[in-house]
């Protein structure tokens, strides 16, 4: 019998659900702060968030934003791109090729099809992922899924850390030694021993 599980964190969250369905057969999946959006959204979300909360000159800050929308609209046309032209290319820093070929992999499509457990786990203060956008995305597909267990976290980041000190909600608070909270922890054993 099949009792391993796979949990997948940020990117690895997203990759979960395709692991499993392209051989893994896992008994559960555990998605930790993923998204079904497509990465080059996600990573468009960060920059538009980085830009209005850092303090810049308006002149460099409405140079940035037009890069940025540069970017994002490169994003939008990869699909239309052959696979050595989006090999060519980079979006937001990251090879077109890759971007490209997650897309074609439909988290809507499959996620129906998965038929096992899945626990989708969110941190409510995360500035990466986004518990308004992400998590509430993740319900929205999965409604009437029956096998599938929300749990979000108040005041937990990205790395499911309780960071209350300076510079919160900006990449300098990963830079503090910090433990995943023992409640998420405490959950997911839980889970994994109610299936």
């Amino acid at each position: 019998e099949n009792n391993v599980y796979i949990l997948g964190d940020s990117l690895g969250g997203m990759l979960a659900p395709r692991i499993d369905a392209e051989g893994g057969d896992f008994a559960g999946i555990i998605i930790f702060a993923g998204s079904p959006r497509p990465l080059w959204d996600i990573v468009y979300d960060q920059n538009i968030n980085l830009l209005e909360s850092g303090a810049m000159d308006e002149s460099l800050k409405k140079e940035q934003e037009e890069l940025v929308e540069a970017e994002y609209e490169k994003a939008q046309q990869l699909q239309d791109m052959t696979d050595e032209e989006a090999k060519e290319e980079t979006v937001f820093g990251i090879n077109g090729y890759y971007l490209k070929e997650m897309d074609q992999f439909d988290m809507e499509s499959i996620l129906p099809q998965l038929e096992k457990p899945l626990l989708i786990m969110q941190g409510e203060d995360d500035f990466q992922v986004y518990y308004e956008k992400d998590f509430m995305m993740w319900k929205e597909l999965l409604e009437g899924y029956e096998s599938a267990t929300f749990l979000s976290y108040p005041n937990l980041n990205h790395f499911f850390v309780n960071y209350d000190g300076p510079e919160k909600g900006t990449v300098k608070e990963y830079e503090v030694p910090g433990q995943v909270d023992s409640e998420v922890i405490q959950d997911i054993g839980k889970w994994i021993l109610n299936r």
